[in-house]
């Protein structure tokens, strides 16, 4: 059966998954007549169809797998059906894609709009536990595509049940899963009212005292889900707590993002004007010109006399400030170009006081990510900014800088093309950086650029891109030999190769 399962005839393949599927479960269900299965052995063999050529198969494969979880056949079927079946959900294939919806929709958000979920031991339990990373992505998408069904749309009692189960958790001192709270997010979508807004406040409190950064981001982004549906009191109290933290730069950089965003969907709600965001970006520009002017007087390393990390905040606050549409003051702007150290200064700096503190990359990084979204809104800017990156991305020692640089200029490329577009060649040198991140962003950025039309195939960048299919790092490898083998060349209709590839002519006949 293991082998029927590669059968060159699809009707084969379909059979022999079934079959399997029925081999494991008897094992599952009368172990003491069936010993001799190898379950784990059939079950890989019955998972990996879920990749199949043929959408009878993977249909098959996906209905296999997932009635081996409904049946409970153990930890192995749940890890299968996540790392397999999940991605179904995408499918290019319609009819499959739905039916990986309705697997999802059955095994893991019924059981908690019933209440069927407990906080451990169910199958969906177990299964929620082991969604992780790219699977997210995947419960996200199946979310959010429920929702768009009508009249269905997601389960009902859902997001009452999720909140019951966040004040469970936070009673036992636990934070909420982060799959179950992709999936409180996008419940909060569909919400028509905010009742449930003061549980997410106090979650988003308590993820902050804690540390429970996944938590408090969480609760940002659901409560500007529900910012229309806030009672003026709730709006009133959550955007007077987010604009005191923003404005003291208390808050932590990786929630700084969400808690701009859900100020400003708060703010328009209550359509309260945009006294909040020059508020914050007064108090964000204090916390950084003192910087400025000390590395003035006493070096590019000089130390600011805030905290480093409430200086890196305002700087972070800044950039999402000017991305909702807020008017940065050229005077910010110019702020922040003085903080950007260039490399030669820096170098000059580090050999005279030693070697560059973490918290300074972290700094010079954000720098970097504040000016591309300024320069975004910004021409004038843009036309500053760009040769400085470009330098900065061929000298900076530091990867976490060469790649905030690329993804800013990929940024300014879509929105000041005319600029970057000369330069895109010096982008493809990325392809060959020495960090793997680095490299594997710089695909990522290039292809989309491509994808987009916003860049073309010209002088070496074929090349370059070709050099990515040979990566030491497989998943680099791989991934340029997917965009240009399935995405790129069809788009072109392969032309690029027929433009950039000489084929060599035939040889003479001997006489």
């Amino acid at each position: 059966l293991r082998r029927r399962v590669s059968d060159p005839k699809s009707a084969v393949r379909k059979a022999a998954v079934a079959l399997l599927e029925a081999r494991i479960d008897l094992h599952f269900s009368l172990p003491a007549e069936f010993p001799q299965v190898d379950a784990e052995a059939d079950l890989a063999a019955l998972a990996t169809r879920c990749r199949d050529a043929s959408t009878l198969v993977r249909k098959q494969a996906l209905d296999s797998v997932s009635g081996l979880v409904a049946a409970n056949a153990g930890e192995e079927a749940i890890k299968a059906w996540s790392a397999m079946c999940f991605p179904l959900v995408r499918d290019t294939e319609p009819s499959v894609a739905e039916r990986a919806i309705d697997a999802v929709a059955t095994l893991l958000l019924d059981p908690i709009a019933n209440k069927k979920h407990s906080m451990g031991g169910e199958e969906s339990a177990r299964m929620l536990r082991m969604i992780k990373d790219e699977s997210l992505l995947h419960l996200q998408w199946t979310c959010k595509a429920l929702a768009r069904r009508k009249p269905s749309g997601l389960p009902q009692g859902l997001m009452k049940n999720l909140v019951a189960m966040l004040e469970v958790a936070s009673e036992a001192g636990q934070p909420l899963g982060a799959a179950e709270w992709t999936i409180l997010e996008e419940s909060a979508a569909g919400q028509v009212s905010g009742v449930h807004a003061p549980a997410l406040t106090a979650a988003y409190d308590r993820g902050v005292l804690e540390g429970w950064d996944e938590q408090a981001g969480a609760a940002m982004r659901a409560l500007r889900r529900l910012a229309p549906h806030l009672s003026a009191s709730d709006a009133e109290s959550l955007e007077h707590k987010l604009v005191t933290a923003l404005a003291r730069g208390r808050a932590p950089v990786k929630l700084a993002g969400d808690m701009v965003r859900t100020a400003a969907a708060v703010g328009a709600a209550r359509k309260g004007g945009a006294g909040w965001q020059e508020e914050v970006l007064k108090a964000s520009h204090e916390k950084v010109a003192p910087l400025v002017k000390r590395r003035l007087e006493e070096g590019p390393l000089a130390a600011p006399f805030a905290p480093m990390r409430e200086v890196v905040c305002a700087v972070f606050v800044i950039g999402e400030l000017s991305l909702q549409g807020v008017k940065v003051p050229t005077k910010v702007a110019n702020t922040l170009q003085a903080l950007l150290t260039p490399t030669e200064t820096r170098a000059a700096g580090s050999a005279a006081v030693g070697k560059t503190s973490g918290g300074e990359e972290e700094l010079q990084g954000h720098v970097v990510l504040a000016l591309g979204k300024l320069a975004v809104l910004d021409s004038a800017l843009a036309a500053k900014v760009v040769p400085l990156f470009l330098r900065e991305l061929e000298r900076s020692p530091s990867a976490v800088r060469r790649n905030n640089i690329l993804l800013a200029l990929s940024d300014l490329c879509v929105r000041h093309t005319s600029l970057v577009d000369p330069h895109v060649p010096r982008l493809a040198l990325c392809l060959r950086d020495a960090n793997e991140t680095v490299r594997r962003h710089a695909l990522l950025v290039i292809t989309t650029l491509l994808c987009s039309d916003y860049v073309k195939w010209r002088g070496a960048l074929f090349f370059r891109y070709l050099a990515a299919t040979v990566d030491d790092a497989p998943s680099i490898r791989d991934q340029a030999r997917q965009n240009l083998f399935r995405v790129l060349l069809p788009k072109s209709n392969h032309q690029i190769c027929h433009a950039n590839v000489v084929r060599p002519s035939n040889p003479r006949p001997k006489p």
